[in-house]
């Protein structure tokens, strides 16, 4: 599966999801909804993704750091993986993206099968193809959606679209 960046409106899904160690043929399948990395249900937890499916996806239920899963009223399946670099967790959600470790941007680039030439490659890499298309892109980002103050090359993650709010 090649990624596409216009597919997966949320950040946590394209630069999080990777990180949980978890094959993408697992991960993707029709019930797949989106991705979260703020529950309101959960707040003493923090460093977590939470997958949501529209119905339960028996391929997570045996995976190793899975932490937990929940059902809502919708029947709804929610899997929350927790991760164990805070410091990796800290910079996705300031947008840090080219300050992710060495390994986190591969495991990135592999599970995407993204390449050099790649733009996915570009964000964690700061390559000049990314720079420019980020560039020509400043003038359409309005109400702080681009990333101006660290100059990164794609836009921190949306923190209301990111937290699951029960809707």
């Amino acid at each position: 599966m090649k990624m596409d960046m216009k597919l997966f409106k949320k950040e946590s899904t394209v630069f999080m999801l990777p990180l949980i160690d978890v094959p993408k043929e697992k991960l993707f399948n029709k019930n797949f909804i989106t991705t979260y990395i703020i529950d309101y249900r959960f707040s003493h937890l923090t460093n977590y993704i939470c997958i949501e499916y529209s119905e339960e996806n028996t391929d997570l239920d045996q995976t190793d750091n899975l932490y937990g899963k929940v059902v809502n009223e919708n029947n709804r399946t929610f899997y929350y993986y927790l991760f164990d670099n805070n410091l990796e967790y800290a910079k996705f959600l300031v947008g840090k993206y080219s300050k992710l470790n060495v390994d986190s941007k591969e495991k990135i680039i592999e599970f995407w099968n993204a390449n050099k030439l790649s733009l996915l490659f570009g964000i964690l890499y700061k390559t000049n193809y990314a720079k420019l298309l980020y560039l020509n892109n400043l003038k359409s980002c309005g109400n702080g959606a681009c990333n101006k103050t660290e100059f990164e090359y794609w836009h921190k993650p949306n923190l209301s679209k990111e937290t699951y709010t029960g809707n």
